[in-house]
């Protein structure tokens, strides 16, 4: 998706509001291109998750696999690291060393793997996975996060974030898409209002099964989701991608006709990202693209809901830029008070 999200703060005149300034629309420049040409241009186009990008249009355009796990989850580690290591950091005004960002894409790169799990600890300072806590277990680790002053620098800035922000602000809980769902793509069908976000691949965990029951599913239990996504990505990054494939092995398992095109899922950073292709004599007839911020712009979509859960009056000051970091679209995000 290219353009922009304006996002509209509640004031005296006006509730919360978001909008899309569209931009030019990137997958149509692969019209007319070979199916390899193709992959390498929407690969290069989309610089964000460009790896995704290249394995959902792998599917899509019926080409060989190229298994690039890897790539994709430097992408997701970079992508959450940047927020919860660098931006939230200096939103909240804590002094974190700037070597903990360093280190952790630095642990992203080892083969082996050791780096990463090391790494996922340091960044908790817990023994036991941050996903496998009670909810009592992670009220305390929060609580370490505030009084420490060598807290780890993941429960500093949950801490502090949970500390500015109510309990369930922001509370929707929508499905994730279903193989249903990206089927009905293919026929020009709006999206439903789905959740695309890897909010999914994560709500099984003994942490967010207790966090969703207590507050639903807020925009602090989405933050919370993208540090999971982040530990995943050093410690267990398999985990990242078992949904995507399952979806897509049942795509491949009903084949679409020559008509309607063919489609492609991939794992990004920001969720579920669908390519939707149509080939005819070995050139691309047509082309979509469909990110997670395309599924959750739809009218009364995830975005939407999310924005008439908000307080009117009185919001904390971090508001807008939680927002941001919860939904955490594809686009850059311009915040008009």
């Amino acid at each position: 998706m290219m353009g922009r999200l304006v996002l509209a703060v509640a004031r005296a005149d006006r509730p919360w509001q978001a909008r899309i300034q569209n931009g030019p629309d990137m997958a149509r420049t692969c019209v007319g291109l070979a199916r390899e040409e193709a992959r390498t241009r929407l690969a290069s186009l989309f610089s964000l998750c460009g790896a995704a990008h290249a394995a959902a249009a792998t599917q899509a355009l019926g080409l060989p696999e190229q298994d690039r796990p890897d790539t994709c989850t430097r992408d997701i580690l970079r992508d959450h690291a940047l927020d919860l290591l660098h931006t939230w950091p200096r939103h909240l005004g804590l002094t974190l060393d700037r070597a903990w960002l360093a280190r952790t894409l630095s642990a992203g790169n080892d083969p082996t793997g050791n780096e990463g799990k090391q790494m996922a600890a340091a960044l908790t300072g817990l023994e036991t996975p941050l996903s496998l806590l009670a909810q009592a277990d992670f009220d305390l680790w929060l609580e370490s996060g505030l009084t420490l002053q060598t807290a780890a620098p993941l429960a500093a800035v949950l801490a502090h974030l949970r500390a500015i922000v109510p309990p369930a602000q922001g509370e929707t809980d929508l499905p994730a898409p279903d193989s249903a769902d990206l089927q009905a793509i293919t026929t020009g069908a709006q999206p439903p209002a789905r959740d695309a976000s890897i909010l999914a691949d994560h709500r099984d965990t003994p942490l967010l099964h207790e966090l969703i029951a207590r507050e639903g599913v807020s925009l602090f239990v989405r933050v919370v989701a993208r540090a999971l996504d982040l530990l995943a990505a050093l410690s267990d990054p398999a985990r990242l991608f078992v949904r995507t494939r399952a979806l897509a092995a049942d795509l491949n398992a009903k084949p679409d006709g020559t008509v309607t095109g063919r489609l492609g899922v991939a794992r990004a950073a920001r969720g579920l990202l669908v390519h939707n292709a149509a080939v005819q004599n070995g050139r691309v007839s047509a082309y979509t693209v469909l990110s997670p911020t395309g599924w959750h712009m739809v009218p009364d979509g995830l975005l939407s809901r999310c924005l008439h859960s908000l307080p009117l009056t009185d919001s904390p000051a971090l508001l807008p830029a939680l927002l941001i970091s919860a939904i955490n679209p594809c686009v850059p995000t311009h915040v008009e008070y």
